[in-house]
């Protein structure tokens, strides 16, 4: 239901965004500045807001895939919170690193908010699979590709406008989060870090010999 409703909410903003024009999602870009300018609001309501359909469809379809393994694992109300917790600090982290490097480049788009589900789902369902061009994928493989665009884009800086930096703000944070904090399943979590850092070592491994 939380999944689903979230799909519902971003597609309605973006329609309602692409009526009233930019003019109208000025007002709800995060930009560096706007921590210090006390517009916290700005760290939530970008996240309702993309830059164009890509965008949108994207990571309604990363939404879709992690939502639904977060949900299905610790149900609907917990799902909220990490969704928007990881927006939250996503948003709150990336404003930090712009403003201090001098970007005044404004934000928007609901990546963070997905990778905290991409951190909780990786951590308690790692073998979850999902299907990516008709191929079935765990979601821990297609999680730590996702990840490693983002360093890679931070590592390899360019012009593209993807806010790298929010995305891992949004990982980290929440990765951490559930790990700490979900007592309930304490040995699960454990087993799912030991699978993810395997996954990293081995994917590391593999390139090195490939190279």
């Amino acid at each position: 239901k939380a999944t689903f409703t979230l799909v519902i909410v971003n597609l309605v903003i973006f329609i309602v965004s692409a009526v009233l024009g930019s003019s109208f999602v000025d007002q709800f870009v995060n930009r560096p500045g706007d921590i210090f300018a006390m517009k916290f609001y700005t760290l939530i309501t970008a996240g309702f807001f993309h830059a164009n359909i890509v965008h949108l469809l994207g990571n309604i379809l990363a939404l879709i895939v992690f939502g639904r393994v977060v949900e299905r694992k610790f149900g609907s109300a917990k799902t909220l919170l990490i969704y928007f917790g990881a927006l939250f600090l996503s948003s709150l982290f990336s404003s930090l690193i712009d403003f201090s490097i001098g970007n005044t480049a404004g934000g928007l788009g609901a990546s963070g908010a997905i990778m905290g589900l991409v951190a909780a789902a990786i951590l308690i369902d790692p073998f979850y699979f999902t299907w990516v061009f008709l191929i079935p994928f765990p979601v821990v493989i297609v999680g730590w590709v996702m990840i490693m665009g983002d360093i890679i884009g931070i590592l390899n800086p360019t012009a593209s406008g993807i806010g790298h930096f929010a995305h891992l703000g949004g990982f980290l944070s929440i990765g951490l989060l559930v790990f700490l904090f979900n007592q309930a399943e304490k040995e699960k979590m454990r087993k799912g870090l030991i699978i993810n850092i395997v996954t990293v070592i081995v994917a590391i491994g593999l390139w090195i010999y490939l190279k």
